[in-house]
Parts: C-alpha cells; sequence; structure tokens
C-alpha cells in the first residue's frame, strides 16, 4: 500500500537553536507550516493537545483552509465535552475540509496534567471512557435513525447527527501501551500510533495490535513518529546529532518547564509508559538497529517522543523500509526544526521512501503487503 506520510504543525516557531515561550501563538506561522507540508508531500499533519495548549480544532481547521491537499490529524481528547457534539463538530469539519480530517483519540498520559482541566479520573478508566467516546462518535457519523446508548461513562437518548463525514466516517488514530489501551485500539480504531523504537522493540506492538483487532473481527493499521537528521553524508548526519544534543542540553530546564505543553510529572519519571520505554531503551546504547539514535530520548528523561533515525537519505530510508516490512505502514517524521527539515523531507526522503516501497511492494506477494484498514477508514 502506498506509505503514509505524517508530519506536525505547531503554534509557533520554536526550535532547539530559537526556542519561543509555548503561550506564543503565531498565526503567520502556523499558516507557514502548513503550507511547507502540503508542499513537501506530506499526507497530513498532527495538531497535537495538551492542557495548556491552544485548540486543535480551531488549529487544524485553519491549516485545511490554508492548503489544498494536506489532511489532519486533530488530536482530540474525550471526557470534556459530549461524544455526540464531538462527532458533528468532527464531520462539519471533515466536510468544510473536503474530507482531509482525521482524529487522533489522546486519553492522556499524565494524570497530573489532566487534572489541570479538571478531569481527575484515572488511566485506565479515561481509556474505557475513550473507547464508548469513539463508539458513539462512529453510530452518529453512521446516520440513520436516532439511537440510545447505555454504558458506564455515556447515557444518551435519541441521538442522531444531520451532517456525517465526507466518506462516511473520519479515521480513528489511537495511541497508548498498556494492555487495555491496545485492547481497545484493537476494538476501535483505524490507526494504532506508537513511538520510534529499535526493530525487536516495535514487533510486539505491531503484532499486539493486530492481534486485538482480530479478536474484534476487524483490521488496524499501524504507524510510528520518528525524528530525523538527514545530511549528505553519514559524518555529517552524525555532526547535526552531536550539535543538536548539545543544544537540547542547553535550554532542557526551559523546554520542559510545565506550561509549555509539556506534561507534568515528577522529576525523573516520564508520563507515559512509550516515554518510559523509549528513556530504558536509551540504556542498551546510544546507537541501535542501522542507524537509530537513542541520545535525545536519554539527555531528555524520557520527556518527548525523540528517538532519531541519522544519516544519508539512502540510510533513513533504508531503516524505515525495514519497519514497513515489520508491518508498520505509517510514519510520523518530523526533525529538531520543524520547518526547514519538512522541506528536507520533502526533497529527499519522501520521495524515495514512496518509490522503495512501491518496488517493495511489487517484489513482495499481495498478502504481505495488503493494507490494514476497516470499512470506516477514510
Amino acid at each position: 500500500m502506498p506509505v503514509q506520510i505524517t508530519g506536525i504543525v505547531p503554534h509557533n516557531r520554536s526550535t532547539l537553536g530559537a526556542p519561543r515561550p509555548g503561550s506564543e501563538f503565531d498565526i503567520g506561522a502556523i499558516r507557514e507550516f502548513a503550507r511547507t507540508h502540503d508542499e513537501a508531500g506530506f499526507d497530513r499533519v498532527l495538531i497535537a493537545n495538551a492542557s495548556s495548549m491552544p485548540d486543535s480544532m480551531a488549529i487544524s481547521q485553519f491549516v485545511t483552509s490554508a492548503t489544498t491537499r494536506l489532511g489532519v490529524m486533530v488530536a482530540h481528547r474525550p471526557g470534556f465535552i459530549a461524544p455526540t457534539m464531538a462527532a458533528r463538530m468532527l464531520a462539519t469539519h471533515d466536510r468544510f475540509s473536503g474530507g482531509r480530517t482525521g482524529v487522533h483519540i489522546i486519553a492522556g498520559a499524565s494524570d497530573q496534567e489532566l487534572q489541570a482541566d479538571g478531569d481527575f479520573s484515572e488511566k485506565e478508566s479515561r481509556y474505557r471512557r475513550a473507547g464508548e467516546y469513539v463508539e458513539i462518535m462512529r453510530r452518529v457519523w453512521a446516520g440513520g435513525a436516532p439511537f440510545d446508548f447505555d454504558g458506564d461513562f455515556y447515557r444518551v437518548r435519541g441521538a442522531m447527527g444531520m451532517v456525517r463525514p465526507e466518506s462516511g466516517a473520519l479515521k480513528v488514530f489511537w495511541g497508548g501501551e498498556s494492555e487495555i489501551a491496545i485492547e481497545l485500539a484493537g476494538r476501535h480504531a483505524d490507526c494504532y500510533a506508537i513511538f520510534g523504537d529499535t526493530l525487536a522493540g516495535t514487533r510486539p506492538f505491531v503484532d499486539g495490535a493486530h492481534a486485538a483487532a482480530a479478536r474484534h473481527g476487524r483490521s488496524i493499521e499501524v504507524m510510528m513518529t520518528l525524528v530525523v537528521i538527514v545530511a549528505d553524508t553519514e559524518g555529517q548526519a552524525w555532526d547535526q546529532a552531536a550539535a543538536v544534543l548539545e543544544r537540547a542540553v542547553a535550554e532542557k530546564s526551559r523546554n520542559f518547564r510545565p506550561g509549555n505543553g509539556n506534561a507534568t510529572v515528577a522529576p525523573g519519571k516520564p508520563a507515559a509508559r512509550g516515554m518510559e520505554r523509549i528513556l530504558l531503551r536509551s540504556a542498551e546504547g546510544e546507537r541501535l538497529d542501522r542507524c537509530l539514535w537513542t541520545g535525545m530520548n536519554k539527555a531528555m528523561e524520557g520527556r518527548g517522543n525523540n528517538t532519531t533515525l541519522v544519516g544519508t537519505a539512502e540510510q533513513v530510508v533504508d531503516s524505515l523500509l525495514e519497519y514497513y516490512k515489520l508491518g508498520v505502514r505509517g510514519f510520523l517524521l518530523r526533525g529538531y526544526e520543524i520547518m526547514e527539515d519538512a522541506a528536507m523531507l520533502g526533497r529527499s526522503v519522501i520521495p524515495l521512501l514512496r518509490r522503495r516501497v512501491a518496488e517493495l511492494d511489487a517484489a513482495m506477494p499481495a498478502a504481505a503487503v495488503q493494507p490494514a484498514s476497516t470499512s470506516s477508514s477514510t
């Protein structure tokens, strides 16, 4: 299947080289980020969400209005508005965007961070609530007669929606590494999103997501988030990695403080299980597999998803192909300088990756490359 490439659109120009306060909201930068990703050939961009961040729904609507083909992956937290209302909002957004809207369900990694929005539920309850939330949204998107729903978290009578997504439903993305998160992803999601890891560390999550979906008579895609450092030579790429690490350590206290959109956690303790896992992976070595670099994860103590591929475009694409062979069908790719690196990825990595995947698919049996999807995906 054509590999899906996702980027990210932040709400200001903050970079490691030129950090900005999280409170800065730059409309011009958002527009430029969006158009850069559109022109670079990304399929969609993530619009992130956290208790202190600007509204992801509004930003995603702005992004689709500023671009011609770029899709959005709207990070959305269940529990703050009714799922029936969320379904109508997202469907309306999708119609305005011409079918370019997807939703990334964020149950919430940190208890403390969600408490800033008045949510004092525990993580397992949040995942179960998110499952009901998606179930109700799908029923609203399906249209038809009004329906009732009785769950542990939601109860509705006569629910319906007068607007449907352009393709009948939105693509639903889902994350989380606990057993319940993976099980509910298999039941409710179209795409399961995981943090970057080694090939050996990735396989259990790919297999687990597919097994969970199969238990519910479904199939599911898997996507992975990775940072990329690319240069003309391998040596130059690793020199860039060293410079990135030096800047990151210098700015650590500024970039990772409450109020900058980062989860508030106890010192030395990552907020999410995935972040804890990638921090433990860094203890195995700074350079793993072909060109996977764990240095930033170790320096940032697991805060943030900073598993990085370092090398030439060919070396990075070779590594991405190994994940594709494992069953990863999409990648969220970014650099440490998001604007410049998005353009770079569009020149050197994305076209090469798409060509190599097409060649690989053509050489492999159809069953081995058949996309994992559901009838509700768009």
